[in-house]
């Protein structure tokens, strides 16, 4: 699976920009209600257990139902955003990496339904890839132009699986790093997420929102590149920002923000992220007003 932040024309996808923004003037709204769904990036963790609504489980289609099931903490209140991997990302016979549909994704699915039924009154919904777009864009022959929308096939094939075999009621989801003018929204969805790292987040928001009914999560960032001590204030900013904006608009349903774990801050490139939410105070109060406004 690729992490949230695929490389697409070989830089990070929608990387966070430093540029401090203007400050969003408080609209004195309360907000309706809508925006109330709130978790992190594949987080299932305690830690954010007093300011996260949903957590997230990634389901294996390669290990044993009873060991997929021991990361799954019974006395645990929150919703689940399930996330199977029936996608598998590596070489394909266009390039290095990129997602292929796995063929037993149905069988892998049937493997993991009575573990869904188990926890359906808990089921928020259920997730299936990142970054398809991004990806894509970079799966292709030499000889070919990148096409964004590559996956829709098979995007649409594994919605309708999970929709077939999990329960037509559930939410099924996928998430966008950008918006590109030719992009094309699968079928079979019923809610997206948008990374809004960047400046550009409001402006991408609004194209994805043009090219879909669907309600929507906003994926803040809760990480920083650079020094964490200067750059908390910025990320905790670009969230108030779209919490602000977010009591305006009704297709925003919540927020799914990225990252709480895995600081880099001493070892590796830490060419996308050097610090997660967890070491972010600031941008950790920023996030908690979701859930404690």
């Amino acid at each position: 699976m690729a992490c949230s932040g695929a490389l697409a024309k070989g830089t990070p996808n929608n990387p966070f920009r430093r540029q401090q923004p203007s400050a969003v003037v408080a609209s004195g709204l309360a907000g309706d209600g809508h925006a109330t769904d709130v978790g992190a990036w594949l987080d299932s963790s305690k830690a954010t257990a007093s300011f996260t609504t949903f957590v997230t489980y990634w389901l294996s289609c390669d290990e044993e139902l009873m060991s997929v099931e021991t990361q799954i903490d019974p006395r645990e209140a929150r919703r689940i955003l399930w996330f199977p991997a029936v996608f598998d990302y590596g070489p394909t016979p266009r390039s290095r990496n990129g997602y292929t549909l796995r063929p037993d994704a149905e069988a892998c699915l049937r493997r993991l339904a009575p573990l869904v039924a188990k926890y359906g009154a808990r089921t928020y919904g259920v997730h299936l890839v990142d970054e398809p777009e991004a990806v894509a864009w970079n799966d292709h022959a030499p000889s070919d132009a990148p096409d964004v929308n590559q996956y829709n096939a098979e995007l649409t094939t594994a919605a309708m699986l999970v929709h077939r075999v999990w329960g037509r009621d559930l939410k099924v989801s996928v998430n966008f790093g950008s918006v590109p003018a030719n992009l094309r929204i699968a079928d079979g969805f019923d809610r997206l997420a948008l990374e809004a790292y960047g400046v550009d987040w409001l402006a991408n928001l609004r194209n994805l929102e043009a090219l879909t009914p669907l309600p929507l999560l906003l994926m803040p960032p809760a990480f920083v590149r650079g020094d964490p001590r200067t750059q908390d204030a910025i990320v905790a900013q670009r969230v108030r920002d779209q919490f602000e904006y977010a009591k305006t608009d009704p297709r925003v349903v919540g927020v799914y923000w990225f990252l709480w774990c895995c600081d880099d801050t001493t070892t590796g490139t830490r060419d996308f992220y050097a610090a997660g939410g967890a070491s972010l105070p600031l941008t950790q109060a920023a996030v908690r007003a979701w859930t404690n406004r």
